[in-house]
Parts: C-alpha cells; structure tokens; sequence
C-alpha cells in the first residue's frame, strides 16, 4: 500500500481569552518554556483545517477535508472536535463519537486512485492530546523556534518573535534563539540525527515520554540521546526487540513498525500509506549507526549487571555524555562505564556536571572509577558524586577489596564538588575532588588492593528513579588521561 503521496495543506489558528492589551501572563497569555512543553490558560482553543489536492495535475483544484478544534477546559484537561466539510464545500457537521473513514478520489498521470481519509472521534482525539504532553501539539519553543512566512504581512520572522510581539507570550527578554533547541525537517540541510529525533518528536513524544504508554522510550527532541532509550534500547518487558539497532534496519523494532500498516502500525492513527521519506530517513540513520564510532579511540562503553534497559555513552563536542537506569548494589553494579585499559601509573581527572534526572525519588552515582574487570562484582576503586539531584549531595570514596566482598563506603566531603581526580602510583590508589580543577584535596589513599598491571580506568552512572527502566543522563568534560 505504498503509494505516492500528495501533498496536504493545513492551516492553523490559536484563540486565547482576553480583554485586550496589557495582557495578564497567567489568563492570557502561554507560559513559555526553552525546552519540554508550555502551558496555556483555560479557555485557549487551537484550530487545524486540512485540504488536499485531489488533481495531480491541477494543483488548485483543493477539497476541504476537515477542521479539529482543541478546547482548554476548567478541569486542567482538554477535548477535540472534528467537523468534516460536506461534499459541496459549503459548511462542515461534526463527527461522531464512532469517529469516520472514507475514500477520496484523486485524479493522478496514471489515472485515478482512491486514498483513505480518517476523520478522528472526540475520543480519537485525546489518544493524541494525552495528559503528559499538556494536551497540546506542537506548540513549543522547539517546533516555533524557526522563521515563517506570514501571510497578512508577506513578513519573514521567528515564530517566537512573531508571539512575542503579538502578546501570545511573555517577552523573550534577552533569550538568545541560537540556544533554544530548533526542530529540523525531513528536507532540510540539517545533520540526519537532528531530522530523525525531529520527525520522532513531532510524531511520536506526544506518548512516548515518561508518564506516557508502556514502551520505554522518550522521543522527546530536548530530552538528550544517551537518555531517550533509543540506540540500543529495549521496547517494553519481557519482549527482546531493540528499538533501533545500530546498522541493522530490518532489525530495528521501530523501522518495522514505521514502514508498516494495519495491527502494530506506528504511528497506530492517522495513518493510512507509509510515510516513503521517512522510512528511508530512518533507514539511512540506522544504517550509519555504530558504537566505535561513538567514543574516541581506545574508550569502549560496557553495560555491568543486570538492567532492563541498556545506557548509551558517547562523545560529541569535547563532552561525554552518558545514560543509564542502572543502580549500584553493595556486592555487585548494574551501571553503564565508559573506560579505556591503562597499564601502570596514571593521572585521571575531569569534571563532572549535575545530572538529568526523571521521576521524583534519585539515587545517584557518578564519577571516575578503576576497576580490576567488567564483572559485576570486580574489585574497584572510584568517586561518587551522589545525592537526590538536589539534595543531600557529598563526595564519596568507594572500594570493594576483592571480587563480590561488600563496599566499602566514605564520604569525603558534604556538598558538591564538581571535579573528580584519580591516581595510580605503584600499589597506590588515591582519590581526589576539588572545586575549580586547579586545588585538590586528597580524600583518601589506599594500599589495600593487590592491584594488577593493567585496570580498566573511566567513568560511570549510576541513576536510579522512580520511573522504572527510564533513563538518567549526565555529561562530563574537560576529561584528562596521564598514563606515566
């Protein structure tokens, strides 16, 4: 059922409640964020009317389709009413609660050819609009942040400016857009990791974010790579699928369902032919995946333990950016490291930034660490940044003496300090931590391991929520390897 795809126009309105300028910024206006979603006052309704061409080779013959509308209701929820336009394009009725399919004739160079059209049902609606993504699609600070072609004005402009100025939203005060995260196309000249985790963002977050249906993960374009649960990432329990599988399309669970119709579909409404360059996108994108390309030379990435979820690590503008769901256990770790081998004497230092945490309820791990292998029980020697990601945050010194003995914990200092530092000196393991990265203090010194030649040296995160299997993320820089 791949056919050619004629092009759908739509249009779209916004209507706030207001009694004119100056406008209160809670009543009237949207309440605007860099990243995730807005919100909006009671009352607000969204209008999207769709047309199609229906003579490939008379492109103004148009037939008007529908028109939805999404109300703000007083309860904090939402609920959508789809009007189709009658056969004479005088006026629209509503649909009903059974929701409508029918089938419109399209006159094409190979002759005519019946497509599906899908009219959604009040409940249909809401299956989209859902809870977690506030009811509302599309109207955020990723998706405006790009210039349109106002039509009134013939006007070129930042959407975000353009709401700004009319009162839709508060100032943008002195917000620089080059740092407000931007959406890219399928057809733009962009980087095809931005095009795909863009088309992922405006087709799939509105469920697939954390609080939403039961596959694990995030489509969300702000929410980083290393914790999206995409590359590498497990579908839901007990099933074996990985969402994308680096160079390995036909095994990717989500290309299967992109290029897919009927029972298992995705996106499962709204869709009655195979998007063609998208699947193709996504194609490309899985194909070119890899994880030695993902991490300098001689740094490997390793998932120790038993998780459900995998982490990812990789390595993008001088900063290490790692996810993981694991935890840390008194006998044994279930933690995504990232680490090289280093033989002998060694200064390893960087910085470790504050971490991205989902859920309410953190446990936190992260830092440098050595370790004797990649077993869940090795022998180890690391810092731990920990804390709530808010509170209770400290310097921790920890160390298991042999394979599966219980750790040995010690908190170096209350509070947090950003930069991590370990040493190797003969039998000498020492621990560092410092505020600036130029004065250290040194937490602890230990000759308590029968240490071999060559450990497996490098960094580790540990995240543990409430959410079950979602990711957590932390980045680390200014990342320093003195092997003597």
């Amino acid at each position: 059922r791949r056919q050619r795809q004629m092009c759908i126009r739509d249009r779209r309105w916004i209507i706030m409640p207001n009694d004119g300028p100056p406008y209160n910024a809670v009543s009237e206006q949207a309440g605007w964020a860099d990243k995730y979603e807005w919100s909006f006052p009671t009352g607000t309704v969204f209008v999207k009317h769709f047309e199609l061409p229906v003579d490939e080779e008379d492109p103004t013959i148009i037939r008007r389709l529908e028109t939805r509308f999404l109300i703000l209701d007083n309860t904090s929820g939402a609920y959508g009413l789809t009007y189709r336009w009658r056969e004479d394009q005088t006026d629209a009725e509503l649909v009903d609660f059974n929701g409508l399919e029918e089938e419109i004739s399209l006159r094409t160079s190979d002759g005519v050819r019946n497509q599906v059209w899908a009219y959604p049902s009040a409940t249909q609606c809401m299956q989209c609009h859902t809870a977690q993504s506030r009811h509302v699609l599309g109207v955020n600070s990723r998706q405006l942040n790009r210039t349109f072609l106002y039509g009134g004005s013939q006007t070129e402009e930042n959407q975000l400016i353009a709401w700004s100025s009319a009162g839709l939203i508060k100032t943008l005060g002195a917000h620089n857009l080059d740092t407000i995260p931007s959406l890219s196309k399928l057809t733009d000249d962009a980087p095809i990791e931005n095009r795909i985790r863009s088309y992922l963002d405006a087709n799939c977050s509105h469920c697939h974010q954390p609080g939403g249906v039961r596959a694990l993960y995030d489509a969300r374009f702000d929410t980083p790579l290393v914790a999206q649960g995409l590359i590498n990432g497990r579908t839901f329990e007990p099933s074996p699928n990985i969402l994308l599988n680096p160079g390995n399309p036909t095994g990717s669970y989500l290309y299967q369902r992109f290029s897919s119709l009927g029972v298992g579909q995705m996106p499962p409404l709204g869709k009655n032919i195979v998007h063609d360059v998208a699947v193709q996108q996504l194609e490309d994108y899985i194909q070119g995946l890899n994880f030695s390309s993902m991490l300098p030379n001689h740094w490997n990435q390793t998932n120790i333990g038993s998780r459900f979820n995998n982490g990812l690590a990789r390595f993008k503008d001088g900063i290490f950016e790692i996810g993981s769901a694991g935890y840390l256990k008194d006998t044994k770790d279930n933690i995504l490291f990232v680490h090289r081998v280093l033989e002998g004497d060694f200064d390893f230092r960087g910085r470790i930034n504050s971490p991205r945490l989902t859920g309410e309820h953190h446990v936190v791990y992260s830092g440098l660490m050595a370790r004797e292998n990649l077993s869940p029980g090795s022998p180890a020697y690391f810092l731990g940044d920990t804390g709530d990601g808010g509170n209770k945050k400290s310097i921790t010194l920890v160390k298991r003496l042999s394979q599966d003995a219980l750790r040995i914990k010690k908190i170096l200092s209350a509070g947090r300090h950003p930069f991590q530092r370990l040493t190797r000196n003969g039998q000498t393991l020492r621990g560092y931590y410092s505020n600036d990265g130029a004065t250290w203090t040194l937490g602890d010194e230990s000759t308590d391991f029968a240490i071999q030649d060559a450990l497996d040296v490098g960094m580790y995160f540990a995240g543990s929520t409430d959410i079950d299997g979602k990711l957590n993320s932390i980045s680390l820089e200014q990342i320093s390897v003195i092997p003597s």
